[in-house]
């Protein structure tokens, strides 16, 4: 996947448009009258699975280090001297007691400690984040609550308000100051990881079904990100005015206007049919999974039905008239080359007995 797939094809977002998403409660799971714009330089990118892999990749490696050592020809205890003599022995010479190929020799080529880290441009790094944010945010698994508040640090009340993800591994951001009751009850479920948005990366997301974010930490995530933007665009690292830095999401508190069934226009034209296409899986599950089974069912009626035509195929070539007589005008064709075959043998011998023959009786009169 080469990103000339990509980069032929843009097209910029109207800007009367907007991204808009339903914020909910988390404890009572009901719409709380406000919705948020998400922003677009950061839920809107063109999905690049393999920036998404290689950014992976990178956070996998980062403190990733061996610190295996197996010794070598020269660290193996023993002796130097040559085991014995070069020629005249019938053995593979040998030079040293401790050589690999030796009992309780050294080990050719051994493990090393080893660093696997490997350097990344920050650019790849943030664009891989937001393919990612984008991605989640395509799949409908994108989910905004108020707040994270708990009364009490029970675990029972944070499962009860989030049982509808039924258990699916999902990644929590918070705000870089969260509630310490939420945080203790997170702990305790097994599916929820608690992140804070400074903390958030491409292999968490990947490894967790459903995203979802306070509407604090989604603030303070696109104010983090568009400083990042800012620094890792230019030639010098100069810190934006403290003024604009703040950047508010803007919020609609008396307004719903989310509508699923209202397409949204992304920069991919390949991506472009894909909301539509989730939304409906969202809504009737069972149905879509039918289609699907029935569609793989056709395409398995088909191959079989290929098979059946080709092995036919083959039956009536083999046993048609005109084959069975092609058949046996080649088997004539082949024992009447084989007989002129045999009929030449014989002449030949036959030529040099008598050549032979007349050979002997002219020595013989030359004898007497």
């Amino acid at each position: 996947m080469g990103p000339h797939m990509y980069t032929l094809i843009k097209i910029d977002f109207p800007k009367e448009e907007k991204m808009t998403v339903p914020v909910f409660d988390m404890l009572t799971n009901r719409f709380s009258g406000e919705n948020v714009v998400l922003d677009q330089d950061i839920f809107n990118q063109i999905v690049r699975k393999d920036i998404i892999h290689k950014v992976n990749q990178f956070n996998v490696m980062y403190n990733r280090v061996t610190s295996k050592w197996v010794r070598s020809k020269g660290e193996v205890s023993g002796s130097g001297k040559k085991p014995f003599a070069q020629k005249k022995s019938g053995r593979a010479r040998q030079g040293c007691l401790r050589s690999p190929n030796m009992y309780h020799g050294g080990r050719a080529h051994g493990a090393r400690p080893r660093d696997y880290y490997f350097p990344l441009n920050k650019k790849i790094r943030l664009m891989g984040l937001k393919c990612m944010l984008t991605s989640k945010f395509l799949e409908n698994n994108l989910i905004v609550v108020n707040e994270e508040k708990l009364s009490e640090n029970k675990s029972s009340i944070l499962a009860k308000g989030l049982e509808f993800l039924n258990e699916n591994r999902t990644l929590f951001v918070t705000s870089k100051t969260p509630c310490l009751n939420f945080k203790t009850a997170s702990n305790n479920l097994d599916f929820i990881t608690h992140v804070e948005s400074d903390e958030l990366n491409v292999s968490k997301l990947l490894s967790n079904k459903f995203l979802i974010f306070t509407k604090a930490a989604l603030e303070e995530l696109v104010d983090l990100l568009s400083y990042r933007q800012i620094n890792y665009y230019r030639n010098k690292k100069i810190p934006p005015n403290p003024e604009t830095k703040k950047m508010e999401l803007p919020t609609d508190k008396y307004k719903y206007d989310f509508d699923a069934k209202t397409p949204l226009q992304f920069y991919t034209p390949v991506l472009r049919g894909s909301e539509n296409k989730i939304r409906e899986y969202v809504n009737n599950p069972e149905e879509w999974n039918k289609k699907i089974q029935d569609s793989r069912e056709d395409v398995k009626q088909a191959e079989r039905k290929a098979k059946e035509n080709k092995v036919k195929k083959a039956v009536d070539s083999m046993y048609s008239d005109m084959a069975i007589l092609e058949k046996r005008r080649r088997q004539l064709r082949r024992e009447r080359k084989l007989k002129m075959m045999k009929e030449e043998r014989k002449a030949t011998i036959k030529k040099k007995k008598q050549a032979d023959a007349a050979k002997a009786s002219a020595t013989d009169k030359k004898k007497k």
